[in-house]
């Protein structure tokens, strides 16, 4: 679709507003099962606190609304909460009023691959840099991001639990530090390029966030050297997802995939969320716990080059337990949209991946099965939760 059939502008009327908040309870409760227990179902609609002190904007086509986000601009009208998820601590010598945060970032399924979303970060991007922003903070899943990270956003700091989003992961935006957006080629460039700079705060950054400012990313590292570095870490025969896999081969899925640092305590994957996610432990030790009234029960404990995870990528039924993080966990994780990707151009590697992927779920299978007829229905029944991961 030609940019010309979409508008960006900003949402200001009550009636808007309202139709707006009606599409984000269509497509957070319904297509992403999100924010169900805080909804208002009887109004259909999504809101919060936050929506009264932030700006929304949104795209339209032919007078529907197709992508919407929301800014809140000011350190000092974010929660109590949310400063302490984001570190805001950490940031405490910048202007309050120069930082901001983007959330309920949304897109019709049907507009998902138009420049709609596209449109719609520029023009925002565009209006921090009139506002003289210097710090935009979101927060977001994993699966994305490496969207977020080629606009230009960097990890800073722990990921963390939200009670409505489940495992989220903090990015920020300097949002002045061209020579970054220069050398990952970010979409803001073509508008950056147009407004003053100054790259102190880019310093600071570096300096505060040495492990940060030279993350492990295709993005900020270059694919080359990210695929070396990965390679280290995954050419152990123990990785039974790349079993029979070359040193091309390998580097070749690493290039389709993510990686991630999580903290110990995290939970990783939360009981009864939809995910997308599989996970190939790199480093570390996590455990996978069934909830209970009181306690939790331990049904599996995964390390070096196990996986978890791996039945989003072929059902849709929801997590059936938690995942938890026993030590600071470093992971590889893609989806389905990589593993799509992967089949249309590498087929091969694709089949590999599946074949491995079958033999490790039926040994699982297996296991389960031999645990239920030597102890009891309750063990099958914990048994099948495992598997359901």
């Amino acid at each position: 679709m030609p940019s010309s059939e979409f508008e960006v502008s900003r949402v200001t009327s009550e009636a808007d507003l309202r139709e707006m908040y009606r599409l984000r309870y269509d497509i957070f409760t319904k297509d992403q099962s999100k924010f169900v227990a805080v909804a208002d179902h009887d109004q259909k609609t999504l809101v919060d606190s936050l929506d009264a002190v932030s700006e929304h904007f949104a795209v339209r086509r032919r007078g529907e609304f197709v992508a919407s986000l929301r800014m809140l601009y000011g350190a000092d009208r974010m929660s109590q909460e949310m400063a302490r998820n984001l570190a805001l601590a950490q940031f405490a010598h910048i202007d309050p009023g120069k930082i901001s945060f983007t959330g309920r970032l949304f897109v019709l399924s049907a507009y998902r691959r138009s420049r709609a979303l596209f449109l719609l970060l520029q023009h925002c991007y565009r209006i921090a840099r009139e506002r003289d922003t210097k710090l935009d903070f979101i927060f977001c899943n994993p699966h994305l991001v490496s969207m977020y990270e080629q606009l230009g956003y960097r990890r800073y700091g722990d990921c963390f639990e939200d009670p409505n989003l489940g495992f989220q992961v903090p990015l920020i935006l300097i949002v002045e530090d061209v020579a970054h957006l220069e050398a990952i080629r970010s979409p803001f460039l073509s508008e950056a390029g147009k407004y003053p700079s100054d790259s102190r705060l880019a310093d600071w950054f570096k300096t505060t966030f040495p492990e940060y400012d030279h993350f492990v990313s295709p993005i900020s590292v270059g694919a080359d050297r990210f695929m070396e570095l990965m390679s280290d870490k995954l050419n152990d025969a123990d990785v039974g997802l790349l079993r029979g896999m070359d040193q091309d081969e390998r580097e070749s899925l690493i290039a389709a995939t993510r990686h991630l640092e999580v903290g110990a305590g995290t939970r990783v994957i939360r009981k009864g969320d939809f995910g997308k996610e599989l996970y190939l432990i790199l480093d570390g030790v996590a455990e996978a716990r069934l909830p209970q009234k009181r306690d939790s029960l331990v049904l599996a404990t995964f390390g070096r080059g196990d996986i978890f995870g791996d039945m989003a990528l072929v059902s849709a039924r929801p997590r059936s337990a938690d995942v938890v993080a026993q030590t600071p966990l470093e992971v590889m994780y893609f989806d389905d949209d990589n593993l799509n990707r992967l089949v249309k151009m590498q087929p091969a590697l694709a089949a590999k991946l599946l074949y491995n992927l079958s033999r490790i779920l039926a040994q699982r299978l297996e296991n389960t099965s031999h645990q239920a007829l030597h102890f009891s229905e309750d063990l099958q029944a914990q048994g099948e939760a495992l598997l359901g991961l």
